[in-house]
């Protein structure tokens, strides 16, 4: 577990601050990110999460447009499968999920707020 949180951590914090050279190899960091939505430990998940949201935030409608059949249903399942017992990350994926779902709507506001 540590290993994948750090990592998903990694991930998250490089496309925060490496956007443009990343944009190119999105489809090779969501092969990364992805399958942690299904890992057995709540803060993998949330650390998958986190990397979803800081990258709908960094690469907007690139990330949302190209990708939301396959971060949907998972950001879908995630609160009804595995939060149920974990408040504290409960609050801040839906904080994420709805910030999704924002940029989804509303690409141009992505980094508004």
């Amino acid at each position: 577990m540590p290993l994948h949180f750090a990592g998903l951590m990694a991930i998250s914090v490089s496309c925060e601050g490496c956007a443009k050279y990343l944009k190119n190899h999105l489809d090779n960091v969501m092969e990364m990110v992805l399958p942690f939505f299904n890992d057995p430990h709540p803060r993998v998940r949330w650390a998958a999460c986190n990397a979803i949201a800081q990258m709908a935030a960094d690469f907007g409608s690139d990330l949302t447009s190209n990708y939301h059949q396959a971060v949907l249903p998972l950001l879908i399942k995630v609160p009804l499968i595995y939060f149920h017992v974990v408040d504290i990350f409960r609050s801040r994926f839906e904080m994420h999920f709805v910030h999704f779902l924002r940029l989804l709507h509303f690409p141009d506001v992505g980094d508004e707020g």
